[in-house]
């Protein structure tokens, strides 16, 4: 009988695990037109230490020190409101900081960098995608680049390669409170700066980014550059209103699937609090999207369901997002 109850509490502990990792999709990740974020400038340790990478990660940030008077504020804005949009015609977003531009490509597939920024770079024809989707932990991007960089010279090119991993997932202890299901996104990245007389700029890049499904930007930013041996650290954490108002907002939210394990049918009931589009995923264990179900919710008990007999026996996510807000259950399939 012991040996049985130990045996039931590890399923149970296995399917709470599994039933928290965060998915990354277009709907919940990518910044939209309109979206503000106001972000503060934490105070770090000079040898930032990004924490512990697996599942159910704790990341505890706490004593960082959050200066309210030093803070920026990203408006997302459609590119033909920008001065130089001419320059980054396949760009669908973008945003003015300071006296710089920065220019997006945001679909339902990714989320690519087309160029701006301090160096004015141009990826137009061989832009840089920052993230693809469906996204979620153990997920890898690799991806090259290349474009000019007029800042360095008419003849000046810029190339290079760029690795993203989704390295771990769990809660970010921050301090204004505490957020749970997030994925931590590593991306690593070397490139250079080359002319008609030889490569000229050695660039080498480690960012940490924090995300949580729902909320259009990372909660905690870091982004290191090393450029000839001179080196640039950013910090940037997203305010409490934007963060902790998600979290109130998923409370509200309840999902429940049954049958679990199941071979034919799957039931989905989930409960709306007001009316709005609601988007029901099934992905598998690598994160591919295989069933995508999309309906007009009203408030009170909707129910659902979805024939999943033509897939293979195996573990799968389910992941139901309304709005801003998201849950995901795990789903075995006999």
């Amino acid at each position: 009988m012991k040996l049985l109850l130990q045996v039931l509490f590890f399923l149970f502990l296995s399917t709470s695990v599994f039933a928290q990792v965060p998915i990354l999709t277009s709907s919940n990740s990518n910044p939209q037109v309109g979206d503000r974020f106001l972000l503060y400038a934490p105070n770090l340790p000079d040898t930032f230490i990004a924490g512990p990478a697996g599942p159910n990660a704790i990341w505890d940030f706490s004593i960082m020190v959050i200066d309210t008077a030093d803070t920026l504020t990203i408006a997302l804005e459609a590119p033909s409101t920008l001065p130089n949009s001419n320059l980054y015609p396949s760009a669908n977003i973008g945003y003015e900081f300071g006296f710089f531009e920065y220019y997006y490509l945001v679909n339902a597939d990714s989320f690519t960098f087309i160029g701006g920024g301090v160096f004015e770079d141009n990826f137009s024809e061989n832009p840089r995608r920052i993230l693809t989707y469906p996204f979620t932990y153990g997920d890898t991007l690799i991806d090259q680049f290349s474009g000019p960089v007029p800042s360095a010279g008419n003849d000046s090119v810029r190339y290079g390669s760029t690795l993203v991993h989704a390295d771990a997932y769990g809660t970010l202890v921050l301090p204004y409170g505490s957020l749970t299901n997030i994925l931590r996104v590593k991306t690593e990245a070397t490139f250079i700066d080359s002319s008609d007389m030889g490569v000229f700029r050695r660039h080498t890049e480690i960012r940490y980014q924090w995300f949580k499904p729902g909320i259009h930007y990372p909660i905690l930013n870091y982004h290191f550059i090393e450029t000839d041996g001179t080196t640039i650290t950013f910090y940037s954490l997203i305010d409490q209103s934007i963060a902790l108002n998600l979290d109130l907002l998923a409370e509200d939210l309840v999902l429940s699937i049954f049958p679990n394990p199941t071979s034919d049918l799957l039931n989905i009931t989930y409960s709306l609090h007001e009316i709005g589009e609601t988007s029901i995923s099934l992905f598998d264990i690598i994160g591919r999207e295989l069933i995508k179900k999309e309906s007009k919710g009203i408030p009170g008990l909707v129910k659902e369901s979805l024939e999943i007999s033509h897939l293979e026996a195996g573990t799968y996510f389910l992941s139901l997002t309304t709005g801003n807000r998201q849950l995901t259950r795990k789903v075995i399939i006999q």
